[in-house]
Order: C-alpha cells, then sequence, then structure tokens
C-alpha cells in the first residue's frame, strides 16, 4: 500500500515550508488597507497537522476554515482538527470547489498538492473552476512537487503544454532541473490567464517560491481583480510582492544552531552593513565574475563574524530571520 503523504513527511518539521507559510501570512494582513482578511474563508488541504489553520486563524482571525482531502483516514483527519469550527470534507479538490458559493463571501484557496505537476491530474480542473467562479479579491495559492521531466518525457512534457508555453520560454532549456520551475510558473499563469479571460476579474501573479525540505516545491499566489492598480499603489511594502511574471523568490534557510541564529539575530543590522561592504567594492571595482564577488563578500564576512556562513546562506538569513522556525523538545 502506498504511503501517504502525511506518513511520509511531518509537517511541523519543514522549516522553508514554515517561512513561506509566515511570509504568505504578512503579505496578506499587509493588504488591510484594501481588503479585511478576518471575513473570508479559507479553503486548504490541512492534512493531519492543520498548521496553515491554526496560523490563519492566530494571526488574521479567518474562522471560516475548510480542509478537503480525499483520504480513506476520514475519522483521522476529524480527529486532528484543531478547532471545532474547521469544516472537513473528504472529497476530492474539483468535487468541492464544483459545489462551492465563490459568490458567498471572498476566499483564499491553497491547493497546496503533494504530488507532482507531471501526475497531478487535478491540477488543470481544480485551476479551470476557480479561474471562472473567482470573484473580486479572492486568493489562489498552488503549491507543487516541481520534479522536473526525465529525459525520455521532455519531448512528450513539451508538446503535452505546448498551447501555455510563452514563446520567449520555448526557447530556453527549460526542463533542465534549475529552470523547470520557471516553466512550470509560465504554463500556470498562461493556463489561469486563458480561463478566465472573459470573466471580470482578471488573474495577476503577487508572489511565487522555490524550496527544499526535502522535495522541490513551487508555490505561486495571486489574486483576481477588476483593478490590479489598487493592489500595486496599495501601502503594502512586503519585499516578497513579485507582479512580475518571470520571478521566483528562493527560499533556502540555512541550517545553523540556535546559538548561531542567536548570534546572527544580535548582528542583523552589521550583517546586512557587511554585505553592503562587499557590494560596495565589487561595484568600485567594477567586477563581473560571480565567483570573485562570492569571494569578497564572504571574506569579508570571514573576517567578522565569528563562524562561517557562505554568502549565500548570510543573505538568506538576512532576508528570512523574521519568518525563521525554532523546534523545542519538551514533555507535555
Amino acid at each position: 500500500m502506498k504511503n501517504k503523504s502525511f506518513e511520509l513527511i511531518n509537517y511541523y518539521y519543514r522549516p522553508n515550508k514554515q517561512v513561506e507559510r509566515k511570509i504568505i501570512i504578512d503579505i496578506i494582513q499587509g493588504y488591510r488597507g484594501i481588503l479585511t482578511p478576518e471575513d473570508y474563508c479559507y479553503i486548504g488541504m490541512g492534512s493531519i497537522y492543520y498548521y496553515d489553520f491554526i496560523l490563519l486563524h492566530k494571526l488574521i482571525g479567518i474562522s471560516d476554515l475548510v480542509s478537503i482531502d480525499n483520504d480513506t483516514s476520514e475519522k483521522r483527519f476529524k480527529f486532528n482538527k484543531p478547532y471545532d469550527f474547521i469544516s472537513f470534507f473528504n472529497k476530492s479538490s474539483s468535487d468541492y470547489l464544483i459545489e462551492h458559493d465563490f459568490s458567498s463571501k471572498p476566499t483564499i484557496i491553497w491547493l497546496d498538492y503533494d504530488q507532482s505537476f507531471l501526475n497531478n491530474d487535478f491540477v488543470f480542473p481544480d485551476l479551470s473552476i476557480i479561474s471562472k467562479e473567482a470573484r473580486e479579491k479572492h486568493f489562489i495559492i498552488i503549491t507543487l512537487n516541481s520534479n522536473n521531466p526525465k529525459t525520455d518525457e521532455k519531448e512528450q512534457f513539451m508538446a503535452k503544454y505546448n498551447d501555455f508555453i510563452s514563446p520567449a520560454i520555448k526557447k530556453k532549456a527549460f526542463t533542465s532541473p534549475k529552470f523547470f520551475i520557471y516553466l512550470l510558473q509560465n504554463i500556470l499563469i498562461n493556463y489561469i490567464e486563458k480561463q478566465n479571460e472573459y470573466s471580470d476579474y482578471k488573474f495577476h501573479k503577487l508572489f511565487s517560491f522555490y524550496y527544499k525540505d526535502g522535495a522541490p516545491m513551487y508555490t505561486l499566489g495571486g489574486v483576481f481583480t477588476e483593478d490590479i492598480q489598487q493592489f500595486i499603489s496599495s501601502k503594502n511594502s512586503h519585499k516578497d510582492i513579485n507582479f512580475n511574471k518571470d520571478e521566483i523568490h528562493h527560499i533556502n534557510i540555512p541550517k545553523i544552531t540556535y546559538k548561531e541564529k542567536f548570534y546572527l539575530d544580535s548582528k542583523i543590522t552589521q550583517l546586512k552593513k557587511w554585505i553592503e561592504e562587499g557590494y560596495s567594492l565589487i561595484e568600485e571595482d567594477k567586477i563581473r565574475d560571480e565567483n570573485e564577488k562570492k569571494r569578497i563578500i564572504e571574506k569579508i564576512l570571514s573576517s567578522n563574524m565569528a563562524f562561517e556562513l557562505s554568502k549565500e546562506e548570510v543573505e538568506n538569513y538576512i532576508s528570512n530571520y523574521k519568518y525563521f522556525p525554532q523546534y523545542y523538545e519538551g514533555i507535555l
């Protein structure tokens, strides 16, 4: 018997995923000037952990919470609900979405699939329903395992999704592991836009993330609206809002001890100055070689920090330190 995803991975201990969840909540909170997040309905796939449900209720105040999961462990899913007001539906995502009344209230939908895009038969049907039914200021978030096609699958993959791949993307080797997420993003955005072309509420990307807590994962998030300018000109200045359809934010928090974390937190302003000092030297000397740029910055960090971390690790920590999860063992 095939193991269920929640039996393979303890969802509590996925640090990059935790960072992503907190960033997304911060982004939604930042739009309070143009919407009221606590009035939303949240539809997600809570599994047996319900972590995003807990955060959305505690940090945003959403109480209309719906979890869907087509699984044989219905009693276990219901038993683990952290709040009695969470509604659980033992249905496929498509079956639930077909029945959902999108006109009843604004909605945040997070389709957090554990399968890859390559062998997930629900992605396009689900996106089609949402794209046609979503109303003003409805949010959609899609997370997928982003394993790229195998060598003998690439030609078939490109042919299958040819209608949703932009001409500029087709010219690049996007089925290589490094670039597949950009191809995947392009396909998803183009498909959603095609499905809702006759709707008054057009889809607009707000953020996208790539991370690995084992399997490579890609997340796309956006909003349906008649007026995207209200989101562009809002006072929400979160660093991870990105309307650019081609860019993706990589979340890769460093593996560090608690002592190292406390040290980095105590030096966060100084870390930024050391990084800026490195980039100033690079600009001053007109250095173009990427390896040399890295060497210069790491030399500055090494001469000032109490322990060794790479340029990428320090920069990623600076970018995400507010969301860094902490785990402790305790006796309950």
